[in-house]
């Protein structure tokens, strides 16, 4: 099926063609998978399997316009467009878990980032999984060096939705009945909304903060500037504007710009990807009628202004939805430790109103 360079694929017009069939698989052996987890963060290395899981890979058979995952029998190397379990997948588990989540980063950071969030909410009986998304984390190490694949560092949200997807069919494989939810922030608030919206039946509640497109001119100036005065061939370092204005805490600016798996530089065609990406979540928020959503927005963000979620909330058609105004909170929320124990337990209680709905 033909695909956009900027993500526009047919996945965005005709998205209910991409539900994926049901997975086999008895529930006796997911809950034995649960429960043999360890309570230590695990990331998936492309050498070895998950841990306790029969799925090591997720390969993609095609049929049609369904998806299903294959067994561990396929081949340990992930063909593309699947996703790549490799180190772009790293876990968070507890035995026997009240609830899951997947956690998709914002722009410029990686799965790392959810670590302290992650163990938190396992603090709570809740496993958590994070993702690299396309072009970020892991993905850039993919490219480095003799032998790396060029492409591997390309941000492509078109393939990256797909990765959720698949992301979340195995999930519910392997955890059974366990209720499963989708986190997201900033850009990963976009790429959750926009997932849930094609694919309504993945996960029990879909979690975001700051989704929207609305920046302050800070932002806008600069990415106007860059593109106007690049050569051709060169990149646009968005360092200073994304990391200076997410943040106030200088510690965490520095750790931000040396983390090797960062990544601030983009080219003009995966910089106007990423705004005509973003522009589209309002509009597909109006397909989410059924599934829960509580959203999140910090008063302080000096990046994005707050009438750009709440232009998403407004249009999200679920009656089942929450605006939270963080009056403390900048841009990061969830990540990087910026959050507090008054938001862990609102997204607990949040999970758990809505664990005990699904049940119903």
């Amino acid at each position: 099926m033909a695909q956009a360079e900027d993500g526009s694929g047919s996945l965005y017009r005709r998205p209910h063609e991409w539900k994926m069939k049901p997975l086999a698989g008895g529930s006796s052996s997911r809950r034995s998978q649960t429960a043999a987890l360890s309570a230590s963060p695990t990331s998936f290395s492309s050498n070895s399997a998950p841990p306790a899981s029969p799925v090591t890979t997720f390969p993609v058979s095609r049929s049609g316009s369904s998806f299903s995952a294959l067994s561990s029998r396929s081949s340990a190397r992930f063909s593309e467009p699947a996703l790549s379990a490799g180190s772009a997948l790293k876990s968070w588990p507890v035995p026997s878990p009240r609830a899951v989540i997947l956690s998709l980063h914002g722009f410029g950071l990686s799965k790392e980032a959810f670590d302290s969030f992650a163990r938190a909410m396992n603090a709570r009986g809740i496993t958590c999984y994070a993702m690299d998304l396309r072009g970020f984390g892991s993905y850039i190490k993919k490219s480095d060096g003799a032998g790396g694949n060029a492409d591997a560092s390309k941000i492509d949200f078109y393939q990256t939705i797909l990765d959720v997807k698949m992301s979340l069919a195995w999930l519910r494989q392997s955890h059974g009945r366990v209720p499963l939810f989708l986190l997201g922030e900033s850009m990963g608030g976009a790429v959750a909304l926009q997932t849930t919206s094609m694919f309504p039946d993945a996960v029990e509640g879909v979690i975001v903060s700051v989704p929207g497109d609305s920046y302050y001119k800070t932002f806008e100036a600069a990415s106007r500037v860059a593109l106007e005065v690049l050569k051709p061939g060169g990149g646009i370092d968005l360092s200073d504007h994304v990391v200076g204005h997410s943040t106030s805490d200088p510690n965490l600016r520095k750790d931000w710009l040396t983390d090797p798996s960062a990544r601030l530089s983009v080219s003009p065609a995966e910089l106007l990807a990423f705004r005509r990406f973003m522009s589209r979540t309002d509009e597909l928020a109006r397909l989410i009628n059924k599934t829960p959503v509580l959203m999140f927005h910090g008063f302080q963000d000096k990046l994005s202004r707050p009438d750009g979620t709440l232009k998403i909330f407004r249009e999200v058609a679920s009656r089942d939805k929450d605006l939270v105004m963080l009056g403390r909170a900048e841009h990061l929320i969830f990540e990087k430790e910026q959050f507090d124990a008054h938001i862990v337990e609102l997204v607990r209680s949040w999970i758990d109103k809505h664990s005990a709905s699904a049940s119903l």
